[in-house]
C-alpha cells in the first residue's frame, strides 16, 4: 500500500463521484461499486488495503479490473499513466484540503492479518477439523443424486457444517497441537480461537499435487423457490459455492483461489478434462472414470496456470475444455474461457472443445442423463472432440 496524501475513501467519493451499490464497509472494510463502463455490473474496493478488484474480466477495460487508488481514478476518467493520474488527483486537493484531512481521521486500520500458513499446517489443522464432523444423510444423498459413487464421496471427504459447536472444535484442534493463525476459516478473538463460518451447507476438500488438504470450498444450501424472479434465482446461485475464509480477523487470513486436481487417489492419464469447481471435476470423475480437474471459476487465471503447470509436468497430451455451456448465452462467460484457451496456448496446450449442447449447463449434468439414458457409466470424449463455441 503506498503512502499517498490522500486516501481510497476520498479518491472513491469525492473524486471519482462513485455510485455505490453498498454504501457501508462491511467487516473486512468493502464496499460494492457500480462500474462507471458497464450498466449493472459492479466490483469491491477495500477501503482499508486500498485496493480494488473485478473478476468480470472484461477486456477493454483500461486498468484490466484491479489496482489501487490511482487505477481507481483511471478507470474513471481517460489519462495515459498513473503518473498523470496521481498529479490530476493532487490538483483536486488545493481546495479540497479539509475534506481529505477529514478522509484521513475517518479511514479505520485494518486488524491484524496473519500470512497464509504452509501446506503442511493447513493439511493437520483441516485433517483434524473434518475428522470431528460427519456428512449428514441429506447431504449424502445429495451428493448420490449428483452421481457420485459411495465410495468417492467418502474418498473425497465431505463434511456438513455443524449448526452449533463450531468454537469448541477450533478450541479443541489448538489446544491439540493445530495450528490456528494463517489458517483461512480460523481466527482469534480475546485470545481465544474461532471459526468464521455460519450457515447451512458441506465442505469441498481442495487437495495440492501431493494430496495435502489446503483449502476448504463451502456448497451452501441456498434454496430455490418458484416465486423467484429470475435476477433473484442467479443472485442465489451465486451465493452457493464460498471458500473458507478469515481475512480481516485477528490472526486470521484470506483464502487462495487453488486449483482441484481431480479425485484423490486420481490416475494420472495423458487426457485431463478441465472444469469450473471441484464438486462438478469429481463428480463427473465419479460418472465417467475420466481425469477432470477444475479452477474455482472461468475468471481465475492465476489457479489456470498453476493447474497448466501441473498438467504439462504429468506429461498430458490432450486438454479437454469442459466448461459450462452457458458460454453460448453469456458473453462475459465466453471471453473468459477464450482467454482460458488464450493462457493454455502459451503452456502448450491446443485444448480440445467438448460440444455435449446446451440442454445441459454443465458436464456432470451431461454424464448424469448419460447414464440415466444408457443405465452405465458413460465415456466422455478421449479423443476426437467437436467445437463447443465457433468463436473459440
Amino acid at each position: 500500500m503506498h503512502d499517498f496524501p490522500f486516501t481510497m475513501e476520498y479518491v472513491l467519493r469525492d473524486v471519482c463521484n462513485a455510485e455505490l451499490k453498498r454504501d457501508r464497509a462491511n467487516g473486512k472494510g468493502e464496499v460494492v461499486v457500480c462500474c462507471p463502463l458497464r450498466s449493472g455490473k459492479t466490483f469491491e474496493v477495500n477501503l482499508y488495503k486500498e485496493y480494488w478488484k473485478c473478476f468480470k474480466g472484461c477486456t477493454d477495460c483500461p486498468v484490466n479490473g484491479k489496482g489501487g487508488l490511482l487505477d481507481l481514478y483511471r478507470l474513471y476518467f481517460h489519462c495515459e499513466d498513473k503518473k498523470e493520474a496521481y498529479r490530476r488527483i493532487m490538483d483536486t486537493m488545493s481546495s479540497n484540503e479539509e475534506l481529505v484531512e477529514r478522509r484521513k481521521k475517518e479511514k479505520k486500520s485494518p486488524t491484524k492479518v496473519a500470512q497464509i500458513a504452509d501446506a503442511d499446517a493447513l493439511d493437520k489443522t483441516y485433517s483434524a477439523l473434518l475428522s470431528e464432523l460427519v456428512l449428514s444423510k441429506e447431504h449424502r444423498r445429495d451428493l448420490l443424486k449428483r452421481g457420485l459413487s459411495s465410495k468417492d464421496i467418502d474418498v473425497m471427504g465431505f463434511r456438513s457444517i455443524p449448526q452449533t459447536g463450531l468454537n469448541i472444535i477450533a478450541a479443541h484442534l489448538y489446544h491439540s497441537g493445530c495450528q490456528i493463525e494463517g489458517i483461512p476459516g480460523f481466527y482469534f478473538e480475546n485470545q481465544e480461537p474461532r471459526m468464521a463460518c455460519f450457515g447451512s451447507g458441506y465442505f469441498i476438500p481442495y487437495r495440492n499435487q501431493g494430496g495435502k488438504i489446503v483449502g476448504l470450498q463451502i456448497r451452501y444450501d441456498v434454496e430455490i423457490k418458484p416465486e423467484m424472479s429470475a435476477e433473484e434465482i442467479h443472485d442465489a446461485k451465486k451465493r452457493r459455492y464460498r471458500w473458507l475464509t478469515s481475512s480481516f480477523k485477528q490472526g486470521g487470513t484470506a483464502a487462495a483461489n487453488i486449483p482441484f486436481y481431480g479425485l484423490p487417489g486420481q490416475e494420472v492419464k495423458d487426457v485431463a478434462y478441465a472444469t469450473e469447481g471441484g464438486l462438478k471435476a469429481a463428480t463427473a470423475s465419479s460418472l465417467s472414470g475420466g481425469w477432470f480437474t477444475a479452477i474455482p471459476g472461468v475468471n481465475c487465471f492465476d489457479a489456470w496456470e498453476v493447474l497448466l503447470s501441473y498438467l504439462k509436468e504429468q506429461g498430458v497430451k490432450t486438454l479437454v475444455d469442459a466448461f459450462d455451456s452457458d458460454r453460448a448465452t453469456n458473453e462475459q462467460v465466453a471471453a473468459n474461457i477464450k482467454k482460458l484457451y488464450e493462457i493454455a496456448a502459451d503452456y502448450g496446450f491446443k485444448m480440445q472443445p467438448w460440444d455435449w449442447g446446451t440442454e445441459f449447463k454443465g458436464c456432470d449434468d451431461y454424464l448424469l442423463a448419460q447414464k440415466k439414458k444408457k443405465s452405465r457409466r458413460p465415456t466422455p470424449p478421449r479423443g476426437r472432440v467437436t467445437t463447443a463455441n465457433k468463436s473459440l
